[in-house]
């Protein structure tokens, strides 16, 4: 099992916080989300199109450097952040 923690933005409440989720393979970090969306209900919000590292709207970060969520894999006890403020979780 791999432990994720997700810093999240609610945008009505203003309010930034941090939850944790347990996925039971090493996935890619898009993977990963769609893994915690569908099974916990999470509704991350994640914007991502190619899938394959060219358009640049997947960089977020992962224990604070930069990284493709469409090409990086997940590694235990990481922290995912968005780059700069977001509109909703990883949407800016």
């Amino acid at each position: 099992m791999f432990r994720i923690k997700i810093l999240r933005y609610n945008p009505e409440k203003n309010e930034e916080y941090i939850e944790e989720y347990e996925i039971p393979k090493r996935m890619k970090i898009i993977e990963a989300m769609e893994y915690i969306n569908k099974k916990y209900g999470a509704n991350i919000a994640l914007r991502y199109y190619c899938r394959i590292g060219k358009c640049k709207s997947c960089l977020i970060l992962m224990n604070n450097r930069v990284v493709y969520a469409c090409k990086e894999f997940i590694s235990n006890n990481v922290i995912l952040k968005p780059i700069k403020k977001p509109i909703k979780d990883f949407i800016t």
